[in-house]
């Protein structure tokens, strides 16, 4: 019974943690995602805890999984600024309800809060999680799940945005957004 509980823990904090990938074809061009395209605004997050050293957290996560990226002889991921404000954002609005979803308090999706920031939307993927303690323990989750896997291991992805936020007497709210600009 006492090996079966870690392998639950885990099951638990991965459940209801459906990747999602946005593939946007090649030759897509702002005539089909026209320039005036407006996902509304993102929700408040002006109270959201993000934890003490965010960026060494951040670096950490990033070097776990360029490491397993590596280990499967693809590109490392280059840190990008607006996915890691879409990160942080969603972070924070599933920490603010208190659960983890793919999709925003004001209904949002991984492709709307990636064009909130600006981000030129090619490809994207997202994994979250809720509840693990450390980067190390989030990535090897995540390496555990196929489907968070795969994401990780896209070849198709470059670059990479980190988002955390742990309220007082909440767990850890993760969120990783992975893309590919146009």
């Amino acid at each position: 019974m006492y090996r079966i509980a870690p392998t639950a823990l885990v099951a638990l904090a991965l459940s209801g943690c459906i990747p999602v990938v946005v593939p946007i074809p090649a030759g897509i061009t702002t005539t089909i995602l026209p320039r005036n395209y407006d996902p509304g605004p993102q929700p408040a997050t002006a109270h959201c805890p993000a934890p003490d050293r965010l960026d060494k957290v951040r670096a950490d996560v990033r070097d776990l999984i360029n490491r397993e990226r590596k280990a499967h002889n693809l590109p490392a991921l280059r840190d990008d600024t607006r996915l890691a404000a879409a990160a942080l954002a969603h972070s924070c609005d599933n920490a603010a309800r208190q659960g983890y979803s793919h999709y925003g308090s004001d209904g949002s999706t991984l492709r709307d809060r990636v064009y909130r920031q600006g981000y030129p939307l090619r490809l994207a993927a997202e994994n979250t999680a809720r509840g693990f303690d450390t980067p190390a323990r989030v990535v090897a989750g995540w390496m555990r799940s196929p489907k968070h896997k795969a994401n990780i291991l896209n070849p198709r992805l470059r670059e990479i945005g980190i988002g955390l936020a742990q309220p007082p007497g909440d767990r850890p709210h993760w969120v990783l957004v992975m893309g590919t600009p146009i």
